[in-house]
C-alpha cells in the first residue's frame, strides 16, 4: 500500500489483551497466556493459541483493507478455522459480524447485505455480530448479538462442562459449534478459574 493509504488503516491490535475487550473473546490474551496449548482441531489439524493469533493478525490486516469503515462484516457460517479466524479479528477490530447462513442464496445474501449496508454503523458499542431473522412472517430483521452476551455464554458453558466434567489444567475439552466455532477460549476449561 501507498504510505498515505497506510496511514489511513486502524492499527492492529498488539498481541496483548485489547483493554476494551473481555479476555473469553481476545485470541490474544489466549495466545499470551497459553502459546503452546491446542486451541482448534480441525478434522486433524490441531492450532495453538499461537497459530490462531498469527492467523488473525493477517486477517485483521485482510479485513481493514476489504472491508474499510464501521459497517458489519459479512461472515458465511462454517464450522472451518477460516470462519472462526475471521471472527476472532473482527473481535479484537471491535467490529460486528454480520452472520449470514451458508445456505442463503446469491440474491438472498445481497439483500440481506444490501439492508444492513442501509442501516449503517451500530450504535452500540458493544456490537459483536448482526443475525437476520428468518422472514418467515416478513422481511428479515436484523438482531443485534452483544460482546457481553457472548461473554456469559462462554461462561455459562464453562460452568456447565466443569461442572459436569471436571477439567484439569492440562486437559483438552472437545467442543462442537455449528457455526462458527467458539468465540474464544472458555474460561476454567483452559485452567482459567
Amino acid at each position: 500500500l501507498p504510505r498515505e493509504a497506510e496511514a489511513r488503516l486502524p492499527q492492529v491490535p498488539s498481541p496483548s489483551l485489547n483493554p476494551r475487550m473481555g479476555a473469553a473473546l481476545s485470541i490474544f490474551a489466549a495466545a499470551r497466556d497459553a502459546p503452546g496449548a491446542p486451541a482448534l482441531d480441525v478434522d486433524g489439524d490441531v492450532f495453538t493459541f499461537a497459530e490462531l493469533a498469527a492467523r488473525t493478525r493477517a486477517r485483521i490486516e485482510e479485513l481493514v483493507r476489504a472491508h474499510p469503515g464501521d459497517l458489519p462484516v459479512p461472515l458465511t457460517g462454517a464450522a472451518c478455522a477460516d470462519a472462526l479466524v475471521t471472527l476472532y479479528a473482527l473481535f479484537e477490530m471491535r467490529r460486528p459480524a454480520l452472520l449470514l447462513h451458508p445456505r442463503l442464496t446469491a440474491p438472498e445474501r445481497a439483500d440481506l447485505e444490501a439492508a444492513a449496508a442501509r442501516a449503517g454503523p451500530l450504535p452500540h458499542p458493544d456490537a459483536a455480530a448482526v443475525i437476520f431473522t428468518s422472514g418467515t412472517t416478513g422481511a428479515p430483521r436484523g438482531a443485534v448479538l452483544a460482546r457481553a452476551a457472548l461473554e456469559a455464554s462462554a461462561a455459562a458453558s464453562a460452568f456447565a462442562v466443569r461442572s459436569r466434567y471436571p477439567a484439569a489444567p492440562s486437559d483438552v475439552i472437545a467442543a462442537h459449534a455449528a457455526a462458527t466455532g467458539p468465540p474464544g477460549r472458555v474460561p476454567g476449561i483452559d485452567g482459567d478459574a
